[in-house]
């Protein structure tokens, strides 16, 4: 069996034919990096790193590297991106063009001719969307700030059956906030109508057992032509000359 020095300063034994490091080397890299070098040459692997590489190295990055794919996609009308199924904002300016995606495990990077335009956390949902309100038009921005909540006090103070139509146009939705859009169609008609005539034409809607904005709209559209609703909801047919009534029977 042979053993010594190996060149990177760690002790090895070597026996028939193979070498196997110590379970516990005694590294000599001080020791190393201190020899004087053979003549002519003068000075020591350690003299030379001070007086000409230490000066140059950099400190090390402040963020690790990420391995990531680089991918191309133009924006969609409803301004996002489609990425590996999953739909994704950016601003709204940016509508019909391309932009340069980076896709790692984590993050989905776009840019914009070089510069960064937004950034999402990556989601594996497919069919789904991840919407930041500054990347919508200033109109879509003002309907994602009318919450629920806030939509039922401006319903309840223009009137009850307003309120009351509102919040069942809410609750016919899986999710509140799926109902808003139906629930400021309903409220803009009162700056067309008047609250009064809106008020008469939800009692309408909630009688009928109806939860359609457009309904609403189509009874005030009615009601514009031939005044109606002043007579209230409807309660049947009433008395009539041609009903024959329970004692036909007898």
């Amino acid at each position: 069996m042979r053993s010594g020095w190996s060149r990177d300063g760690c002790w090895r034994r070597c026996g028939t034919g193979s070498c196997s490091r110590s379970p516990k080397p005694t590294l000599k890299v001080e020791e190393f990096n201190n020899r004087p070098f053979a003549p002519p040459r003068e000075g020591s692997r350690r003299s030379l790193f001070e007086a000409i590489e230490r000066s140059k190295l950099k400190a090390l990055p402040a963020e690790p590297f990420v391995i990531g794919q680089w991918l191309t996609a133009r924006v969609n009308i409803d301004y996002h991106i489609a990425v590996d199924g999953h739909f994704y904002s950016v601003p709204y300016r940016l509508v019909q063009q391309r932009v340069d995606v980076f896709l790692t495990a984590t993050v989905v990077a776009v840019f914009h001719r070089g510069e960064r335009v937004a950034s999402h956390p990556r989601s594996a949902a497919k069919a789904h969307h991840s919407t930041l309100c500054e990347h919508m038009p200033p109109a879509h921005q003002a309907i994602a700030k009318r919450t629920p909540d806030r939509l039922r006090a401006d319903a309840t103070a223009l009137g009850p059956a307003i309120g009351a139509y509102v919040e069942r146009l809410l609750g016919a939705r899986e999710h509140p906030e799926q109902g808003v859009r139906a629930c400021l169609g309903v409220l803009r008609l009162a700056g067309a109508y008047g609250k009064a005539r809106l008020e008469l034409a939800c009692e309408r809607a909630l009688a009928a057992g109806v939860a359609s904005s457009r309904y609403v709209e189509r009874l005030l559209k009615a009601d514009r032509l031939r005044p109606f609703l002043d007579g209230g909801a409807e309660q049947g047919l009433g008395a009539h000359a041609n009903l024959r009534g329970p004692a036909y029977y007898n």
